[in-house]
């Protein structure tokens, strides 16, 4: 039996221990109500100039007067994207280093690479989904091709001779579902980014290429590439003018990828619901809704909860596209 002695030490410890415990919460509060106390960083896995890259830098410009601190965007480029999200992964937890990229990187490198070593969702903590991303299929404006059925009949013609550029894994799947409805096959070329891959594809070294919408239509108004077609189900806002794959004669075909922010695993809740907010606020207003068009993307806004489920059900598609061998691990 315990005496009243023993009793007392025991109340007195609990006592302590709720001190402790209460002095944790505390301090876990003050984090997020000082949050941010100086700059953030966020990372761009894609080269300057790019549709993904213009992405991160509008979301960028918008952050910094709800943080009331300067947001900071670096490019940490190679490998698809890898190079990038492996330096998201690798920062510290504290809400001061973001990621702002497409799940055909975050997700496809994660089963594509050998060794990528992470799992996207075990590795990254989700903070809101931003926007949906079509690409279309074009080909050099000097080429001989001026549609779908014309390069159709060319990849034929080449049998398994025939090349497309390819800076990221987005593309990779694009162009496989291209070739499979098509009963075509060409070799892929691989490419840093996809600025240098488009070059190619005006100078005719490569037969054809699918692009991210923004890039291609930059790239059109400047006479240097023709567009043939949209993976989106149905023509985008941006240039309506493009038909879709399916209008080409794919029934079905549809393709696109999502882009979202994330932060490195273990990053505090209340970070993670403080910068939830702020992307929920620049993503409500008509301004962003416009940019967004007129950047290519399609609008996309939601709960961490919803992106990461996104991520999940990406991923889940990524398994199945390898263990298939319809996308080749590198």
């Amino acid at each position: 039996m315990m005496t009243q002695g023993g009793w007392k030490s025991v109340t007195k410890a609990l006592h302590a221990a709720g001190i402790v415990v209460a002095s944790g919460l505390g301090c876990v509060s003050t984090q997020a109500q000082e949050y941010p106390a100086r700059p953030i960083h966020i990372i761009s896995a894609t080269a300057p100039g790019g549709g993904g890259d213009t992405l991160v830098r509008y979301f960028a410009r918008k952050m910094e007067p709800l943080a009331k601190q300067p947001v900071v965007v670096e490019n940490k480029v190679g490998v698809g994207g890898l190079i990038g999200v492996r330096a998201a992964i690798a920062a510290k937890p504290d809400g001061y280093t973001l990621l702002i990229h497409a799940s055909s990187s975050i997700i496809g490198n994660a089963y594509v690479v050998r060794d990528s070593g992470y799992d996207p969702a075990r590795d990254l903590t989700p903070i809101s989904p931003l926007a949906r991303a079509v690409f279309v299929l074009l080909v050099g404006s000097k080429s001989p091709v001026k549609s779908v059925a014309d390069l159709t009949a060319l990849l034929k013609e080449k049998k398994g001779a025939g090349t497309y550029a390819s800076p990221n894994n987005a593309t990779a799947v694009s162009t496989e579902l291209y070739m499979q409805a098509a009963g075509v096959d060409a070799v892929r070329v691989n490419y840093k980014a996809v600025t240098t891959a488009i070059v190619d594809v005006v100078a005719g070294e490569v037969d054809f290429a699918f692009a991210d919408l923004s890039l291609a239509v930059s790239q059109a108004k400047g006479g240097r590439v023709r567009l043939l077609a949209v993976s989106s189900r149905q023509r985008a806002a941006a240039d309506p003018s493009i038909p879709t794959m399916i209008e080409a004669g794919f029934p079905g075909f549809e393709y696109s990828v999502f882009f979202g922010a994330w932060a490195p695993a273990k990053t505090p809740e209340p970070v993670i619901d403080k910068l939830a907010g702020w992307f929920q606020q620049v993503l409500a207003t008509d301004e962003t809704k416009g940019a967004l068009v007129n950047l290519g993307f399609e609008h996309l806004s939601g709960s961490s909860d919803l992106l990461a489920q996104m991520v999940r059900d990406d991923a889940q598609r990524w398994s199945e596209l390898t263990r298939s061998g319809r996308i080749k691990q590198q």
